[in-house]
């Protein structure tokens, strides 16, 4: 985007919901589950299709999935789902949380796979960092997933017969 603003809002329940790109961040909750894309703000949630910057990158919801290029804040972050794979480095908020490798979006959920592994939790998206929940549980911490492995490169962590642990939830 070029440190361009999008040039236009989303309203909803009375509020203001607006994407800028010149401060390289998202200032509400983005949650990609269950095959729809919900922006949440405030505790309401945008449940339907929400256009960003022009007519063709949009977020599809009602089952389906990310079927257009999506820049969200700068030109070189951003979704690409030709048959439904990103393929380029997405880099999240701060420059440290990022994907490289191994992103699919199939079967109406968003999975991240890790050479044969899968997370397939609810991938919670704010405040600066990647935040995966499983069954109500957060990993508060920035993952960075490259060269086909998951790593925390935040926060405390260990690993336990090939799961990562923290805060004594598991993923398995």
């Amino acid at each position: 985007m070029g440190g361009h603003t999008l040039q236009w809002e989303v309203t909803l329940y009375n509020r203001r919901s607006h994407f800028t790109t010149g401060c390289h961040t998202l200032q509400w909750e983005v949650t990609l589950y269950n095959g729809r894309s919900h922006f949440t703000m405030g505790g309401h949630t945008l449940q339907w299709e929400v256009t960003l910057y022009n007519w063709r990158s949009h977020f599809k919801t009602g089952g389906h999935t990310l079927q257009r290029e999506v820049t969200l804040y700068n030109g070189r972050s951003h979704f690409t789902t030709v048959g439904h794979t990103l393929k380029r480095e997405v880099t999240l908020y701060n420059g440290r949380s990022h994907f490289t490798k191994g992103v699919t979006l199939y079967n109406g959920r968003s999975h991240f796979t890790t050479v044969g592994h899968t997370l397939q939790w609810e991938v919670t998206l704010y405040n600066g960092r990647s935040h995966f929940t499983t069954g109500g549980h957060t990993l508060q911490w920035d993952v960075t997933l490259y060269n086909g492995r998951s790593h925390f490169t935040m926060g405390d962590y260990f690993t336990h017969g090939g799961h990562f642990t923290t805060g004594g939830h598991t993923l398995q």
